[in-house]
């Protein structure tokens, strides 16, 4: 096999007829790239095989994250978001497998906690740090859903299976609801406060990356709405591998102890 292999996709930032046409034929490029680089060919059969257990895999993530929305969740914030990537860079049929092993056996254990902990939602940028995870929770909170391109947003809804195959994942990844590339930050707030509705969340952490300037500029927005509604929110900012992470704990213990008590 040829393994030096590259394609860039472009990726429209505004959704209308003449960028979802253009998102189709960008998708045929890519196909007929690996065919070309690869010696193979990727029918429409495999496509829907393909979108089949994709679909299988977003069912199965949707149905774990139900779990969440009991009082006092069976499963930790951090447990979930290793379960999430497991499934981005796991062989599909085989996740799918073991989560639904995994969710049989969680729908026996019965939760005898009648604890009902500060319900915390990120959101924001690409997300999974465990050192603030454990802050959150060590603090009694609970972190209950992720609004981003690694949580809820990477396996909410389903590919159209009747459609053909290009044309509905291009529409499928235009009109899912995205990260802050695309410009409708009125789309991300009502997305954010249906989740926050839906898992009856107390406080919201946006997280972004440094120099992500998308998310930057999302965040007054979301902010001034936020707190017009009385949802407390905390902005903070870092790396994937977080150098500061000493101060951003302080921070996100004083923000949930003072929204907490």
């Amino acid at each position: 096999l040829k393994l030096d292999y590259s394609f860039f996709l472009e990726l429209p930032k505004e959704i209308n007829p003449l960028s979802r046409d253009y998102y189709r034929l960008q998708l045929r490029r890519f196909i007929t790239s690996i065919e070309d680089h690869f010696d193979c060919e990727i029918t429409d059969s495999a496509l829907q095989d393909a979108i089949r257990l994709s679909n299988q895999s977003r069912q199965l993530l949707q149905n774990l994250y139900r779990f969440r929305k009991a009082d006092s969740p069976l499963i930790s914030g951090h447990e979930t978001i290793q379960i999430v990537k497991a499934s981005m860079c796991g062989l599909k049929a085989e996740f799918n497998r073991k989560l639904s092993d995994l969710i049989a056996k969680m729908e026996e254990q019965e939760n005898s906690s009648k604890r009902k902990p500060h319900r915390v939602l990120i959101c924001g940028s690409y997300f999974d740090n465990k050192e603030i995870i454990n802050t959150i929770e060590n603090t009694g909170a609970c972190l209950v859903c992720e609004d981003n391109s690694n949580g809820i947003k990477y396996f909410e809804g389903e590919i159209d299976l009747d459609m053909d195959p290009v044309h509905a994942i291009a529409d499928f990844y235009l009109e899912k609801n995205t990260c802050a590339r695309i410009i409708d930050a009125s789309r991300r707030l009502n997305h954010l406060m249906k989740l926050i509705e839906e898992y009856r969340v107390d406080s919201v952490i946006y997280f972004s990356l440094k120099f992500c300037d998308t998310n930057l500029m999302d965040y007054p927005y979301i902010r001034s709405q936020l707190q017009e509604k009385g949802i407390p929110v905390l902005h903070v900012e870092g790396e994937q591998h977080i150098e500061n992470i000493e101060n951003i704990k302080t921070r996100i213990q004083t923000f949930l102890e003072t929204s907490m008590y």
